[in-house]
């Protein structure tokens, strides 16, 4: 019997009923006893972490200790015993807090949720692969790439010198490239057999898929993207606080896969549309016949499947490589998520950052400034012109006043007054700083991040500053800053008011030595001052993330095609891209445009510069929906993105894509097709 003979049995084999059902029960009888295997192993691990839970106690004393300590007690004053049992208290009761939280990050290592996940979805991988007659193909390669990839792993991993780390990142990456290989092209098949009706828009959306997959632009592109990801792992660096690495390889990794999936988009769709009115495809389409709506609507609909299943698969490997840095040891921790056993208090910093700041969906909370004085302000802008007006008596050429920019000089200053602290010398005062609103905070009970960037002359980097912190009733915390750089401090629920306040007091000084520092702080506006509390996990925060790409690049197909129904391939694409790169500057493009002068020295306008700003500003507006939705900055940094706007923004971007449909529907209606040569 010949190769071909072979492989035509082997593929009546994997076509046939029983051998799907035979196939899909075996799939799932590995997956339930996965499951039940994890299971039965982690209970075994849950001894031994639940053994080392930290709890704070009081010490134990013999009745004499005890008879002395009493003794010694009526001697000291009733006011200075009460302050110090209080004292006490407040340092038992931070000292508790701290251990909750070591044992409930413990406790979370033994969740067994995003393990289940992860074997239901590769169970479902495989169901879909057998049941589109693939099974003993997909079988095949996996055994055979195994065979390769699992002996360079494990050498690596016994030999630690010379070449042998190499061969071992050599079959990591080839594994993972295999992997999503696989993973991708099965979902292509199930994403056809579920368009496998016969209605026009399911058919021009299932040859959508295929011709990506034919293509030698869309093949290019999902080659370099499979690449990219799985070499990605293996370039991050070993050293280093874990919370660094999962955040550059988040950062990378989403803002890699997003980019190579919208520039493919953006290709994809030009093509699909043009070059079929080209090469003359159109024609066997249209004479079916197919009405012009449909056509564009099953060309939007395939692209925008196709993006779909890349982001799905690049977004679900970067999710299932974060997880397992996750779990690595940080920096200070005897074992992954284990604190030092010695003092409860002392628990990993890197730990507690990427638990609660980075994989995380954080609420911000800006201090409360009050309300400016309107007489005031007004006053000192009076005044300010006036002084110029003065000037230009004296001199002619001096420039005229500019109200509104003085205005705005006089609020940024006096914000500037409400952040700064002066110095505390001896006798000195700090300042409070109030944030409102922090019941939910309360009620979540999670540890909170006080995030703050300190600003004092020219910030040297060669120059440190001591300051101290007094946050609500607890003691006073001093730590070193380093000027013009964002640091943080914990902050705990248990020091919110019952009113939902947090105050906050800040010495410019060390107030244990009483020694002040040389100049003013100040806070930066914005975010130089803010408190951040957990309010959601990283995995509904990072899927909210990823459903906001897919929209962004559902509004560059809907672009994109409606480009290419009246316009040639290339220039389908460079007003598909001018519009990806407008949309995604155009935050920058809206701060730039504040700060960007269209008058001289002598206050006259200059007028290209005018049109430029008014152009840029008009632009910037355009696209403001979609800049604003920063999904990638969100998840790198940990902030929470809530339903509410991931709707609100989603309908405005569908809301454009439906008038970019109608817009490539009523056009194409109105193409002379049969006459269209492409020359």
């Amino acid at each position: 019997m010949s190769w071909s003979e072979r492989i035509a049995k082997i593929d009546s084999v994997q076509q046939s009923m029983l051998f799907k059902l035979v196939a899909s029960g075996v799939i799932v009888l590995g997956m339930i006893t996965a499951l039940v295997w994890y299971s039965v192993s982690q209970s075994a691990r849950a001894e031994d972490i639940l053994g080392r839970q930290i709890s704070v106690v009081d010490p134990t004393f013999s009745p004499e200790e005890k008879a002395n300590i009493d003794e010694a007690r009526k001697k000291v004053d009733p006011g200075q015993l009460r302050l110090y049992d209080e004292a006490i208290a407040e340092q038992k009761g931070t000292m508790q807090t701290v251990a909750d939280i070591v044992n409930r990050l413990s406790e979370q290592s033994l969740s067994t949720g995003r393990v289940t996940l992860i074997i239901v979805g590769a169970g479902a991988v495989g169901l879909t692969a057998v049941w589109a007659g693939l099974g003993l193909t997909y079988f095949g390669v996996l055994v055979l790439g195994g065979g390769v990839s699992g002996p360079m792993i494990y050498l690596g991993a016994i030999n630690t010198g010379g070449y042998w780390p190499t061969v071992g990142g050599l079959g990591k990456f080839s594994a993972a490239v295999l992997c999503l290989s696989l993973a991708f092209s099965t979902l292509v098949r199930g994403a056809a057999m579920l368009l496998s009706g016969a209605t026009p828009v399911l058919a021009i959306a299932r040859n959508v898929i295929h011709e990506a997959v034919r293509m030698k632009i869309s093949l290019v592109f999902i080659v370099m993207l499979i690449l990219a990801l799985a070499a990605l792992p293996g370039a991050l660096e070993s050293s280093g606080p874990l919370r660094y690495k999962v955040q550059n390889f988040l950062q990378y990794g989403t803002g890699g896969s997003y980019l190579l999936t919208a520039i493919l988009v953006v290709f994809l769709s030009a093509a699909t549309v043009s070059q079929e009115q080209r090469d003359k495809i159109i024609w066997q389409t249209m004479t079916k016949p197919v009405k012009a709506w449909e056509y564009v609507l099953g060309k939007w609909l395939g692209v925008s499947i196709v993006g779909a299943l890349l982001l799905g698969v690049s977004a679900t490997g970067v999710y299932l490589f974060t997880e397992y840095l996750r779990h690595q040891k940080a920096l200070g921790e005897e074992a992954p998520f284990v604190a030092s056993r010695q003092d409860p208090t002392a628990f990993s910093e890197d730990r507690f950052v990427l638990e609660f700041q980075v994989l995380a969906g954080r609420a911000t909370i800006n201090p409360y400034i009050p309300p400016a004085d309107a007489a005031g302000l007004e006053a000192e802008v009076q005044r300010r012109v006036k002084q110029m007006n003065d000037a230009r008596d004296r001199d002619p050429r001096e420039p005229e006043p500019d109200v509104q920019r003085i205005a705005r000089e006089v609020a940024a200053q006096k914000l500037q007054e409400f952040l700064s602290v002066a110095p505390a010398q001896i006798g000195g005062l700090g300042k409070k700083f109030s944030f409102d609103g922090m019941q939910a905070a309360k009620r979540v009970n999670l540890p909170m991040m006080l995030r703050y960037k300190v600003n004092a002359g020219n910030n040297s980097p060669t120059e440190s500053y001591r300051l101290t912190f007094v946050v609500g009733r607890s003691e006073p915390r001093v730590v070193t800053v380093n000027l013009g750089q964002a640091m943080t401090l914990p902050v705990y629920p248990k020091d919110i008011g019952p009113d939902g306040r947090l105050d906050i007091f800040v010495y410019n000084g060390d107030i244990e030595t009483l020694r002040g520092n040389p100049q003013t702080i100040t806070f930066s506006a914005g975010d130089g001052l803010q408190i951040s509390y957990p309010v959601s996990t990283f995995a509904p925060n990072y899927l909210r993330a990823m459903l906001v790409l897919w929209l962004k690049m559902v509004f560059l197909t809907s672009v994109a095609i409606c480009a290419g129904t009246f316009l040639s391939f290339s220039v389908s694409c460079l007003m598909g891209f001018g519009v990806f790169l407008m949309a995604e500057s155009a935050s920058f493009v809206q701060k730039a445009v504040e700060n960007y002068s269209t008058t001289d020295n002598e206050n006259k306008t200059i007028w290209y510069k005018e049109v430029v700003a008014w152009i840029s500003e008009n632009v910037s507006m355009v696209f403001k929906t979609y800049a604003e939705l920063s999904p990638i900055s969100s998840v790198v940094e940990g902030k929470y993105l809530a339903w509410e706007s991931v709707a609100q923004s989603g309908v405005i971007l569908l809301l454009i894509g439906t008038l970019m449909f109608a817009i490539g529907s009523a056009i194409f209606r109105q193409r002379e097709l049969a006459i269209y040569s492409g020359n």
